[in-house]
């Protein structure tokens, strides 16, 4: 009769198998001997609650998930620490946060972006905003998209 184990045929499934590997930690066998004992100890449960399909699945659906998570973090691109994150909410002009997390002086970016520092500085005290144009070359050199950069 094959069917899906209750949580509490789990929970004694796992108890079942602690206690055994506790047993094995008390006497340390070869590595062999206990591969044994604990797939003896799952076999058992298996066999007992007719659960290997529910079992199974368990595992599939486990594996799907790890799957589709790999695939979403790979799809993302680059994450953004949460300091940066932190500072922008709080307030400090993107440019700034973005420059000094990639390392940059004001003037290599204002170089990169074909600008100056004195104009990078006043960027970033909010004195000045740039020019569409200008806000593309920044994003370009800070390796960030131009709605990044936007002050609201």
């Amino acid at each position: 009769m094959d069917r899906t184990l209750t949580n509490e045929e789990r929970d004694l499934a796992l108890v079942r198998i602690i206690r055994q590997m506790e047993l094995l930690r008390r006497d340390p066998p070869t590595l062999d001997r206990a591969l044994e004992e604990v797939g003896a100890a799952l076999q058992a449960v298996i066999e007992e609650t007719g659960a290997l399909p529910g079992i199974l699945e368990t595992l599939d659906e486990d594996a799907a998930d790890v799957a589709a998570y790999d695939a979403a973090k790979a799809a993302a691109g680059e994450t953004v620490p949460a300091e940066v994150v932190r500072r922008i909410v709080l307030g400090e002009h993107p440019v700034k946060v973005y420059r000094e997390y990639r390392g940059l002086d004001q003037a290599t970016l204002g170089e990169k972006a074909g600008t100056n520092a004195a104009y990078i500085s006043q960027i970033e005290r909010k004195a000045r905003h740039p020019s569409r144009s200008l806000l593309v070359r920044l994003a370009q050199a800070l390796d960030v998209e131009p709605p990044d950069l936007i002050t609201y």
